[in-house]
């Protein structure tokens, strides 16, 4: 574990941004507002913005010098790259998570974490609510998550929804992270890799607010895209989760390639040929009765000109109904 020493930061702030010239003053602004009782930095990996982002930044590293650690990358690294570099520059005995197109709004919320897990060393996490804004800081939803108490998560509970702006944890293990490729759900795959090492914690509050927007990456990828890239992101985590759980995520996968309408046949396409290679990678990991389900429901992916008739789409959902029951529900408390 990173121990902070007396006159370093307990908590560094890690945020990422490209050309994000209208909101990263609000953002940054979310980090300095906080109240503590200890020291923090804002490490902010700037990834070349082609807009005045950068130059924002240093007015800002100017009048906050002790607290505004920019990282002004060379080359345009990409998203999971400065992600990753930008983790790696975190110096603190915890990281706190806030893109820069996000922003925190209660102004006790780093206190509140770093108390919870001062107090819970076997928590490796805790996370909150958020509301939704769009471009002009107009909510357009008050809670992202619907759940309205407190709630601890363990490893089998995974894959959960963890708003990453509102995300404090431990600042260990992170070097050994065993990600062998890029994809758009590294936030995703922390989480579940983390999971491994302690539990983690639902505080419900709404500390913060993340940005809906035309211009951001998910946001601007339309709905099939994104569902093609959740389901990357579930097969992606099988190398760092349990036995235990592999045939929920390959269920929850299944369970989205249904979602793709005959028309997103390229997506469907690709999607199917990600579940057959990695469950003949992960097969004989999975229990007999389990992998019947999800071999029969892969077969029943294969032919698609099946989603045509409505003998098969009343199949369909029944057989995810039982997923859902007997498996995917086993600790998915919301997707």
């Amino acid at each position: 574990m990173n121990e902070s020493k007396p006159d370093t930061p307990l908590v560094s702030v890690w945020m990422i941004t490209y050309n994000h010239e209208r909101y990263i003053a609000q953002a940054i602004e979310g980090v300095l507002m906080q109240k503590t009782n200890f020291k923090i930095e804002l490490v902010i990996g700037e990834d070349c913005s082609t807009d005045n982002t950068a130059q924002i930044i240093k007015e800002y590293e100017k009048k906050y010098p002790q607290i505004i650690k920019p990282r002004f990358n060379q080359t345009n690294l990409g998203v999971i790259p400065n992600m990753i570099k930008t983790l790696n520059e975190c110096t603190g005995k915890y990281i706190a998570l806030c893109e820069g197109d996000d922003y925190w709004t209660d102004p006790y919320k780093l206190q509140k974490q770093v108390d919870f897990l001062e107090k819970n060393p076997d928590h490796i996490m805790c996370f909150t609510n958020v509301s939704w804004c769009n471009e002009n800081n107009k909510i357009i939803k008050n809670r992202a998550i619907p759940l309205k108490e407190d709630k601890t998560y363990i490893h089998s509970d995974m894959p959960i929804l963890a708003p990453t702006l509102t995300r404090l944890f431990r600042n260990i293990k992170l070097k050994e992270i065993p990600l062998k490729e890029n994809f758009i759900g590294f936030d995703a795959f922390l989480l579940i890799w983390q999971s491994n090492f302690g539990k983690i914690k639902y505080i419900n509050e709404v500390t913060a607010n993340y940005r809906i927007q035309s211009t951001g990456i998910w946001s601007n990828m339309g709905e099939y895209k994104q569902i093609y890239n959740k389901i990357k992101t579930y097969l992606c985590c099988l190398p760092i989760v349990e036995k235990s759980i592999i045939s929920k995520f390959f269920l929850i996968a299944i369970k989205d390639t249904y979602r793709f309408p005959i028309k997103e046949h390229y997506l469907f396409n690709q999607s199917l040929k990600l579940i057959n290679y990695q469950y003949k990678q992960y097969k004989k990991h999975i229990p007999t009765k389990e992998r019947r389900i999800v071999k029969f429901l892969i077969l029943l992916l294969m032919f698609p000109c099946l989603h045509r008739f409505s003998v098969f789409f009343r199949l369909k959902i029944f057989l995810v109904k039982i997923l859902e029951k007997k498996i995917i529900k086993r600790g998915i408390p919301f997707n």
